[in-house]
C-alpha cells in the first residue's frame, strides 16, 4: 500500500468559520515567506483559535461541534489492494476522482508487479496463464478443452468473453489499483477512529500513520496539545 498526499486546502477559513456561531473574533494570520521556488504563504495560527479548535474538534462525533473541519479537504492518491476498496466505498465522503481500471489494464502483461506481498506464486501464475491464453485466443469451436489442461478450473471457458469473466473472476483480492480520491478531516476523523484497531496492516498502520502526516493532523486524532 502506498499514500501520496496531493493536497491540502481550506485550513485558514475553516479556522475562521469555527468561529461564526458565536461571532467571535481569531486570533491566527498569514505570513508570506521565500523558498526557492519563490514565496509561499503560510498560517500562522494563533493560540486562542489553536485552543477553540482543539476543543471543538475534539467534540463527540454526531454533535455538530467538530462540523468546521468538514471544510479542509484533502487530495491524495491510494495504491491499495481490493480489500481496502471495498471497505473505503462505505465512508460517503471519501469519493474517488479517478483510478486504475481493471477491466482495461488486467490483460496488459504480468499481474505480479500488482499484487501485494500475500498473493501466492501459483495465484499469480494461474491469472498470468490465463491473461497469456486470453492474449493468443483462437477460437477452437467445441474442442476448446484441450486450451486449459492443468489449469485446475471448475468450469472452462468457452468463448473469449467467457475466458475474460474467468480472469477478472480469478484476480486475487490482493490486486493493487491505484486512485486518486478526494475527502475531508472530518472524515477523516470518522475513519481514523474506526480503524486505527482494524485487524488489517493497511488501515491500523498505513493508513493512520499517513493521517497523521497531515498539516494540523490533531484536528482529527486529538493527539496534540496545541
Amino acid at each position: 500500500m502506498k499514500i501520496t498526499t496531493k493536497d491540502i486546502a481550506g485550513v485558514e477559513y475553516a479556522l475562521k468559520a469555527m468561529r461564526l456561531p458565536m461571532k467571535s473574533k481569531g486570533d491566527s494570520s498569514s505570513a508570506v515567506t521565500f523558498t526557492l521556488g519563490g514565496t509561499e504563504e503560510v498560517l500562522l495560527l494563533g493560540e486562542k483559535d489553536a485552543k477553540l479548535a482543539k476543543t471543538l474538534s475534539g467534540a463527540k462525533p454526531g454533535s455538530g461541534h467538530d462540523s468546521f473541519i468538514k471544510g479542509i479537504s484533502v487530495i491524495a492518491e491510494l495504491k491499495a489492494n481490493h480489500a481496502f476498496w471495498l471497505q473505503w466505498m462505505r465512508y460517503s465522503f471519501a469519493d474517488i476522482i479517478s483510478s486504475e481500471s481493471k477491466m482495461h489494464s488486467i490483460v496488459k502483461g504480468s499481474i505480479g508487479d500488482s499484487c501485494d506481498k500475500w498473493v501466492s506464486s501459483s495465484t499469480i501464475n494461474l491469472v498470468d496463464d490465463l491473461i497469456y491464453a486470453y492474449n493468443n485466443y483462437v477460437d477452437a469451436g467445441e474442442d476448446h478443452e484441450y486450451l486449459f489442461e492443468g489449469f485446475m478450473l471448475n468450469n472452462l471457458p468457452t468463448t473469449k468473453k467467457e475466458l475474460f469473466e474467468c480472469i477478472i473472476s480469478n484476480t486475487p483480492i490482493g490486486y493493487e489499483l491505484t486512485a486518486g480520491v478526494t475527502l475531508n478531516y472530518l472524515t477523516l476523523k470518522t475513519m481514523y477512529k474506526q480503524r486505527k484497531s482494524h485487524k488489517l496492516s493497511y488501515w491500523n498502520t498505513e493508513f493512520v500513520e499517513w493521517v497523521e502526516t497531515l498539516p494540523y493532523s490533531w484536528l482529527i486524532t486529538g493527539k496534540k496539545d496545541v
